[in-house]
């Protein structure tokens, strides 16, 4: 499937390389130990069905010390669902980390796919074709406004049976700043959204007092 997608993809817009293999934390880092620096910068989406994988990616970012990053990670249950951003710029950190705010990252009770067998697959659980599709607009429209620097949201929050996308957490930005070299660096604004839904009812369960109603939901799918 990597190598299909990449061929259609490819010939539309920029060449794509496939890795047609499950990705752990060890196989990630070597992937982007092999694309570049830990000074570059670098986008990350998830498009995956369990919260060990999103791990270990968020894992390979932090243990290769890579400075410069956006990881952006959509799901959804049955109706409702999140995107979530994680974000540094020149090491320092933007967002709040996901493992503080989501125990079902930080431990998750799936696995990766191929790690303990096929008898092992998980048992699927029924979606909307319109949650689907909503966790995908989330990830563009965050990727949309953090390329024309108009402001975008640590979480966007969504349940397509009320009809509500809202932002949770902080707004970002990348501001510009002269230094010595006369060079313009950019660095990070930070303001709390000013907007949050009732009953945001996340995939992800919150972290202590926050903790969402729906914290017995099915990993995230996308």
């Amino acid at each position: 499937k990597a190598h299909v997608l990449a061929q259609r993809v490819s010939a539309s817009v920029l060449p794509i390389r496939h890795h047609p293999e499950f990705i752990n934390r060890e196989k990630f880092l070597d992937l982007l130990a092999r694309e570049g620096s830990t000074k570059d910068p670098i986008l990350v989406i998830t498009a995956v069905d369990n919260h060990a994988t999103r791990k270990a990616v968020i894992e390979a970012l932090d243990k290769g010390e890579f400075e410069n990053f956006v990881f952006i990670s959509g799901g959804n249950g049955y109706s409702n669902g999140q995107v979530l951003a994680y974000v540094k710029l020149q090491g320092e950190a933007g967002t709040v980390h996901p493992f503080d705010k989501y125990d079902d990252l930080k431990y998750p009770a799936d696995h990766i796919p191929g790690e303990e067998g096929c008898q092992d697959e998980a048992p699927s659980s029924p979606q909307l074709i319109t949650a689907n599709a909503t966790a995908s607009l989330g990830i563009l429209l965050t990727v949309q406004a953090m390329l024309d620097n108009n402001g975008w949201y640590e979480e966007l929050h969504f349940d397509t049976m009320k009809m509500k996308l809202v932002p949770q957490g902080n707004e970002i930005k990348f501001q510009e700043v002269v230094v010595a070299t006369e060079k313009a660096t950019p660095v990070l604004e930070a303001e709390k959204a000013s907007v949050i839904m009732d009953d945001p009812r996340p995939v992800l369960s919150m972290t202590g007092e926050e903790k969402s109603p729906l914290s017995d939901l099915e990993p995230a799918q996308v």
